[in-house]
């Protein structure tokens, strides 16, 4: 992802309590820029002081739209993970989070844009879905 360097960049991340998130926001942050984690968890002590923790789903529409709020760039990362082929009582949820959640920070994106501003996706494995391997 090709941030501005002329700025700091405020970068929102989903999923920050996952294997990748951490590591997302220290190179960021290392990087001088501004970021805000959004994720079902409080994560304090976690990251670097600086860093905007929001609690929240990516299921919810008005709550992604809310994070994204003066943001450049998002890195989308939240996701089931770990679960290739769900079992059937897992298959709802997989879905709700996985493509539905993507699904929001995507339309969220679209909605919150301004010009200029940077946009970046990064699909966790396995968001398709139930089917995708």
């Amino acid at each position: 992802m090709k941030l501005n360097n002329n700025r700091p960049e405020l970068v929102l991340i989903t999923g920050v309590s996952g294997a990748v998130g951490p590591c997302v926001v220290g190179v960021l942050c290392s990087a001088g820029h501004q970021v805000r984690s959004f994720s079902l968890d409080a994560l304090q002590g976690t990251f670097p002081s600086g860093v905007q923790s929001l609690i929240g789903d990516v299921t919810e529409p008005l709550a992604v739209q809310s994070a994204m709020h003066g943001v450049d760039a998002v890195v989308h990362l939240a996701a089931l993970l770990h679960i290739v082929n769900p079992p059937p009582e897992l298959r709802k949820k997989y879905e709700r989070i996985n493509v539905g959640g993507t699904a929001t920070v995507v339309e969220a994106a679209g909605i919150q844009a301004h010009p200029g501003s940077a946009r970046c996706f990064a699909e966790a494995r396995g968001a398709g879905g139930a089917e995708a391997g």
